[in-house]
């Protein structure tokens, strides 16, 4: 349902909590509640269903005789799609190294494209959503 991009985390709560009546594990005291907004929001991001997890940091994939709901490449989608701030984002700008760059430490770097101008009167400013400089209009 969200790999079409149609629906929203919210609207994807909205169907699993009004109508397909999810509910939260029953205990003694608690649960048989609807599930939160909170609880949905972490079932789509689990990397489980794409059959990997992590434990410090460190990534396991999972048997290969176990089904997987979903390929990493559809999670990594979800987490764009969800917002998540981890995940991997992709911009087309014209620069001169594409994609990112490990660093000696097996960091990623990637370019920082700034759309900034200067000015003659040493204003600068992004020129992405305007033409002229706004001090000297």
């Amino acid at each position: 349902m969200n790999l079409t991009g149609n629906y929203s985390g919210g609207d994807i709560y909205e169907w699993a909590a009004h109508t397909a009546k999810l509910t939260t594990q029953k205990r003694k005291a608690s649960g048989g509640r609807l599930v939160s907004r909170a609880a949905v929001y972490r079932l789509l991001r689990d990397p489980i269903y794409a059959g990997v997890f992590y434990v410090q940091g460190v990534k396991y994939e999972l048997a290969t005789d176990l089904p997987r709901a979903i390929s990493e490449g559809e999670h990594q989608k979800i987490l764009r799609m969800l917002g998540d701030k981890d995940a991997p984002k992709t911009q087309e700008h014209d620069v001169l190294y594409r994609g990112h760059i490990k660093s000696p430490y097996q960091e990623l770097v990637g370019a920082d494209v700034k759309m900034h101008l200067t000015c003659d009167c040493g204003k600068k400013f992004s020129f992405l959503n305007r033409t002229n400089c706004p001090r000297c209009i």
